[in-house]
């Protein structure tokens, strides 16, 4: 009976105190952006602030029932950076706005010399002036050019994007593995649309051909440079092959 009573206690509190947020006006808005500590600020929290309060329907001073929470969590969204948004409100007339920034993987200058970024979800976004990642770069025959918010996993059959999504797959890969991600800077794309790796030591160039194979090629290429180049040193060689299976062929 007691703990009847205390449940139906707390959850009047809930809805009473819930009543009374809602009942409130909005006093200010409180920003918090996650994003990774090597992360560049695509988006700020002033950015986001300005956003909310500078417009025409601006929440400052309404009250939080009567204001559309979902509208403004979609207007945040539209922002190419922002991954995910969410808000909500918090005792004493607060609305709190919760954002996940995107984290770029990978730069692309295409052909004609446009710049843009292939995030970790696949999304493409714009390169944003001033800020800049140190991320590994990708250059040479690619045609496509900078759309926004369009997802690589959606457009398989399209020739021009297929080439982005393997370059995606190859990024990945490189970034997930600590040797690799610290030895490979960039991925060239030549005319026969195989793949050219540019280390950052040395003075040779990694012919990687296409896709297929992937994990057996690094797992070579890094057995190579661990029990090889070691001994030999980084410029002993111009061109280093992994386009056949089970063994790395060299050229001076």
């Amino acid at each position: 009976m007691i703990w009847i009573i205390l449940i139906a206690g707390i959850i009047s509190a809930v809805v009473y105190f819930r009543l009374i947020q809602n009942e409130s006006v909005c006093k200010d808005v409180i920003v918090n952006i996650k994003r990774n500590n090597s992360d560049e600020p695509y988006v700020t929290e002033d950015e986001i602030y300005s956003l909310i309060t500078n417009s025409k329907d601006s929440i400052i001073g309404k009250k939080i029932n009567e204001i559309d929470l979902g509208k403004f969590e979609d207007k945040i969204k539209s922002n190419p950076y922002v991954s995910d948004a969410e808000i909500f409100s918090s005792f004493g007339g607060n609305l709190k706005v919760r954002i996940t920034q995107r984290q770029a993987l990978m730069r692309i200058i295409n052909s004609t010399g446009q710049n843009f970024y292939i995030a970790t979800d696949g999304i493409i976004i714009p390169v944003k002036t001033g800020v800049s990642s140190r991320v590994i770069v990708a250059n040479g025959n690619i045609n496509i050019k900078y759309s926004k918010l369009h997802k690589i996993f959606n457009s398989e059959n399209n020739k021009e994007y297929a080439v982005l999504l393997k370059l995606y797959k190859l990024a990945n890969y490189i970034k997930s593995n600590k040797f690799l991600n610290a030895t490979i800077e960039q991925i060239y794309v030549n005319k026969a649309n195989e793949f050219e790796l540019i280390p950052k030591t040395g003075k040779h160039l990694i012919q990687f051909g296409d896709t297929n194979n992937m994990k057996r090629k690094f797992d070579n290429l890094i057995v190579f440079y661990k029990n090889g180049l070691k001994r030999v040193g980084w410029d002993k060689y111009k061109v280093v092959n992994l386009k056949y299976l089970n063994q790395v062929v060299c050229s001076k």
